[in-house]
């Protein structure tokens, strides 16, 4: 059955990064790339997390150590509360999730993408790139010009990474090393994205 095979997938995959995790070995840059591509495919069929905090006229799901640092009606800083890892949520709240409208924009992200994955279903249009971030700063400028620190800049394994829903998208730079948690939880921020109802919230 095709749910048995889901499953026994998502089970491989979660089982694999958790048995790497406690034994502490290393993971390859091509693991880290199939790892993270998987997580990114499984979280993104799933139902997607209850929201958790309310910014700006959406609510979303942040996990406890985010939290939101600085926010406009179009983007929103997003920060750990002990650690340096930044994340930039932009949003269209005219957009919905079946939208092409990011996609459209970040089509010249796909030359030379490390991973260009794009999902289209009846309930939402979602994409996944990874990009190597020193040969392409010019192209993603826009996308981290506030969560770039020096020290970042000067990391030639730095990586650029963005997951999108329809009108919503969320970019960081990360390392092979972090791949897997980053795009876990961009997954599940965008994911979880709604609009909230004024009426109803005041």
């Amino acid at each position: 059955m095709k749910v048995n095979r889901w499953l026994t997938r998502v089970g491989i995959v979660f089982l694999l990064f958790g048995t790497m995790l406690i034994i502490g070995c290393s993971v390859s840059d091509e693991e880290a790339l199939e790892l993270g591509y998987e997580t990114y495919m499984d979280l993104i069929q799933q139902e997607p997390n209850e929201t958790n905090i309310e910014e700006e006229g959406v609510a979303l799901y942040l996990p406890d150590h985010l939290v939101v640092s600085e926010s406009t009606p179009f983007n929103m800083l997003i920060e750990e509360q002990q650690g340096d890892q930044r994340y930039l949520l932009f949003h269209y709240p005219t957009e919905p999730k079946t939208s092409s409208f990011n996609l459209e924009r970040d089509r010249e992200l796909e030359e030379d993408a490390i991973i260009f994955e794009v999902v289209e279903t009846d309930e939402y249009l979602s994409f996944l790139v990874v990009k190597d971030y020193v040969n392409s700063k010019d192209e993603v400028e826009e996308d981290v010009q506030e969560i770039e620190s020096d020290e970042e800049s000067q990391q030639e394994d730095q990586l650029f990474v963005l997951v999108s829903i329809g009108g919503v998208k969320v970019s960081a730079l990360s390392t092979y090393e972090e791949l897997v948690e980053d795009i876990e939880l961009m997954t599940k921020m965008i994911h979880s994205y709604q609009l909230i109802d004024v009426e109803e919230s005041s």
